[in-house]
C-alpha cells in the first residue's frame, strides 16, 4: 500500500509530543503512532546521513529497501514530503524521479491555493490550518495514484515525464508571434479606467505556450490547471467525483475540501482541484459552480451592463510567490532555497526572506484546445458581469484565431504535438521550471525493454539540482567545449531490458575525471558521472545500449538542464554512429 507523508523536522522533537511532527498522511486510516513513528524514522535517517555528507542541511533523497522505495523531497526548508512505495505496488518503469515529481506537484498545488506551508504555520502555530490544507491535497494525490485510470498513475508509469514541470510546446516563429500578440493585448487591456489583467498564461492542450509569470509561479499555476481542468475527466472519476470535465454536473466536495475553519483560522478553498467544481459559460470563460449564473452574466455581452440585475460569478483565488513580470521586476531568489516560499506572508507584506505572496483571481477561457488563463487583481473573488463582458469582447476573436492557427500548423506538420520523429525524449530545465517531452501515446508505443532502459539511465543520473543555475537560457553551450575525458564500462546481468546495457561515454569539465558507478537498482550495467568544484557547471554525457538495439543518451550540460533521449529499432549498430546521431538530435532541438 502506498504511503504519503508530510512532516516538519522542527516539530515533535520532545518526548510525548511526537505526533506534532506529522502535518499530513495518506492513507488517512493509519494509526497516529504509525504516523509519528514513520516521521521520526525518516527524520532520524536525515540526521544520520547528514553526518556522512558534511552538509549543513540533511541531504537524503531516496532509499531502496527489500520491500520498496522511499523517496523524500524537501519542498520548503524543514518541510519534507515523503512517499513509501512497496515493490508490489510500484508500477513498471516507475522510478524515484517519478515519485519525487509527484511530491513536488503536491507541494505546488498546496502553495498555489493555500500559500506556503510555512505561511500557514505562521498564521496558525498549532498547525491546524496547515494540516487541513495538506491533508486534502495529499488525500487527493493518494487516491489518484491508487487508480490505474487516473492521469497521475499513467504518468507515474512514464519514464519520460516530470509532472512537476509544465511541458512546453515549441512553435514556429510566426505562430509564436501570434501567441505573444494575444498575451500583450490582454496585459495592456484597459477597462473602466484600469488594467484588470495582472498576468497571462497560454496553453494548448496539455502544453504550455507562454507565461508572464516567474518560472516558479508558472509551474504552480500549471499544476492547478492540469489537475482541475486539463485532466479533469480522469481525475474527477478516479477521486470519486464527477466523471466529466468542467461542464459536468457539480461534484459534492468532501469535508476535507469544503470551506471551513481550523482553530478560528479560515482555510483556502480547494474545490478548483476537482473538475466538477468548474462550469464553462457560453462565452468560454470557466468559473466555479454555485455562482448563481444567468444567461445575462455569461460574459458574452447581453445584459452585462446592469450590475444590479445580474449576479456576479465566482472564480478561484490563487497565491503567487511574486508579482507577474509585467508588474514589477522579479525579486532576487535566496541562494540555496530553490525559490521556496518559506516565511512568506500571505497578506502580501514582505516576509523574512524578502519574498512576497500576492492573491489573484484565476479566470480561464477555453477556445477549442487553447486555454487562456487570466490573473486578475482585486479584493473579492466575485467578478461582475461588466468586467466579464469587457474581457470577452477583447479576447474572444483573437483567441479563436490563434487556436485555429496553432491547430492548422500542427496538422500541416503531420506529427503529434511535441513529437520528434525517430526519438522519445524528456528535456528538463529547472532554471525555467519547464520541460519538453514526447507525447504519452508515443512513449506508450515504446517496447518494454526500451522503457526499462530509459528508466534505468534516468535513475543512474541522480537527482537534477537547480542550485547555482541561472534562470535564463544562457547555459546552453556548457557541454560542447568541456568534452575532455571519456570512460567506458561493461554492463552485465540479465534484466527486464533483455540484456546488457553499456555506458559508453561520459564527458567531464576540463581538469576533472568522470567517476564510474552502477545504474542504480537496475542491474543493467554501469554509468559514469562527472563532478566539478562548487560554482562550476557539472557536465555529464552518457550513451547506453541494450542488447536489443535500443540506444539511450543523456546530457547534463549544467544550468539545471538535462536531456534524456531514446532511439530503438534503427540502423545504428556502433557506438560512434549512435553517438553522432544522438548528438545531432540534442544540438538541433535543444542546443546541447
Amino acid at each position: 500500500m502506498l504511503q504519503l507523508l508530510v512532516f516538519d523536522a522542527r516539530r515533535g522533537n520532545t518526548e510525548g509530543q511526537e505526533d506534532d511532527k506529522v502535518l499530513a498522511w495518506y492513507p488517512p486510516g493509519l494509526p497516529p503512532a504509525h504516523q509519528s513513528g514513520l516521521a521520526g524514522l525518516l527524520h532520524g535517517l536525515l540526521l544520520f546521513t547528514a553526518s556522512f555528507t558534511g552538509a549543513q542541511r540533511p541531504r537524503f533523497d531516496c532509499a531502496e529497501t527489500d520491500s520498496g522505495t522511499w523517496v523524500l523531497h524537501e519542498a520548503e526548508p524543514h518541510i519534507w514530503f515523503a512517499a513509501l512505495a512497496p515493490r508490489a505496488w510500484l508500477p513498471r518503469h516507475a522510478g524515484e524521479h517519478n515519485l519525487r515529481s509527484v511530491l513536488a506537484q503536491a507541494h505546488l498545488l498546496t502553495t498555489v491555493l493555500c500559500g506556503s506551508v510555512q505561511c500557514m504555520l505562521d498564521q496558525d502555530p498549532e498547525g491546524s490550518l496547515a494540516r487541513l490544507s495538506l491533508q486534502a491535497v495529499l488525500h487527493q494525490a493518494g487516491q489518484h495514484l491508487g487508480s490505474p485510470h487516473s492521469w497521475q498513475h499513467r504518468e507515474l508509469r512514464n519514464p519520460l515525464m516530470d509532472v512537476s514541470l509544465p511541458p512546453m510546446l515549441a512553435l514556429p516563429p510566426h505562430v509564436a508571434l501570434g501567441v505573444q500578440s494575444l498575451a500583450n493585448l490582454m496585459q495592456q487591456a484597459a477597462l473602466g479606467g484600469r488594467r484588470p489583467v495582472a498576468g497571462v498564461m497560454l496553453l494548448y492542450g496539455p502544453h504550455l505556450l507562454w507565461s508572464s509569470l516567474p518560472p516558479r509561479d508558472t509551474a504552480a499555476l500549471f499544476a492547478l490547471l492540469a489537475t482541475g481542468l486539463l485532466h479533469a475527466s480522469s481525475s474527477s472519476s478516479s477521486a470519486g467525483g464527477s466523471a466529466g470535465g468542467p461542464t459536468s454536473t457539480p461534484s459534492h466536495s468532501s469535508s476535507s475540501n469544503a470551506n471551513g475553519a481550523a482553530g478560528g483560522v479560515a482555510r483556502s478553498d480547494l474545490r478548483p482541484l476537482h473538475g466538477g467544481a468548474w462550469q464553462q459559460l457560453p462565452s468560454g470563460f470557466l468559473v466555479q459552480r454555485g455562482s448563481g449564473i444567468t444567461p445575462d452574466s455569461s460574459g458574452s455581452g447581453g445584459g452585462a451592463g446592469d450590475p444590479a440585475g445580474t449576479p456576479a460569478v465566482s472564480v478561484p483565488v490563487v497565491y503567487l510567490q511574486q508579482r507577474p513580470l509585467g508588474q514589477q521586476a522579479q525579486q532576487a531568489q535566496q541562494a540555496g532555497r530553490d525559490g521556496q516560499l518559506a516565511g512568506a506572508d500571505c497578506s502580501g507584506e514582505p516576509a523574512g526572506d524578502g519574498l512576497q505572496l500576492h492573491p489573484y483571481h484565476l479566470l480561464p477561457l477555453l477556445e477549442g484546445k487553447l486555454l487562456v488563463a487570466l490573473l486578475l487583481g482585486g479584493g473579492t473573488r466575485l467578478l461582475a458581469p461588466p468586467l466579464l463582458g469587457g474581457l470577452h469582447a477583447l479576447l474572444a476573436a483573437p483567441a479563436k484565431q490563434l487556436a485555429a492557427q496553432i491547430g492548422e500548423e500542427l496538422r500541416a506538420s503531420r506529427t503529434e504535438a511535441a513529437h520528434l520523429p525517430g526519438f522519445r525524449y524528456l528535456y528538463q530545465d529547472l532554471g525555467q521550471q519547464a520541460a519538453r517531452a514526447s507525447p504519452r501515446a508515443k512513449v506508450s508505443a515504446m517496447s518494454h525493454h526500451a522503457r526499462t532502459l530509459a528508466a534505468a539511465v534516468r535513475d543512474s543520473l541522480g537527482q537534477l539540482q537547480a542550485e547555482g543555475c541561472s534562470s535564463g537560457a544562457g547555459a546552453a553551450a556548457a557541454g560542447g567545449s568541456g568534452a575532455a575525458a571519456a570512460a567506458a564500462g561493461d554492463g552485465g546481468g540479465g534484466s527486464d531490458a533483455g540484456g546488457d546495457v553499456q555506458a559508453l561515454k561520459a564527458a567531464a569539465a576540463p581538469g576533472e575525471s568522470p567517476a564510474q558507478g552502477g545504474l542504480s537498482s537496475s542491474g543493467l550495467g554501469t554509468s559514469a558521472k562527472a563532478t566539478v568544484q562548487p560554482g562550476d557547471h557539472e557536465i555529464l554525457e552518457v550513451l547506453a545500449k541494450s542488447s536489443q538495439e535500443c540506444w539511450a543518451a543523456a546530457w547534463r550540460p549544467g544550468g539545471g538542464r538535462q536531456l534524456l533521449a531514446v532511439r530503438e529499432r534503427r540502423s545504428e549498430r556502433e557506438p560512434a554512429e549512435a553517438a553522432e546521431v544522438m548528438q545531432a538530435f540534442a544540438a538541433t532541438h535543444f542546443h546541447i
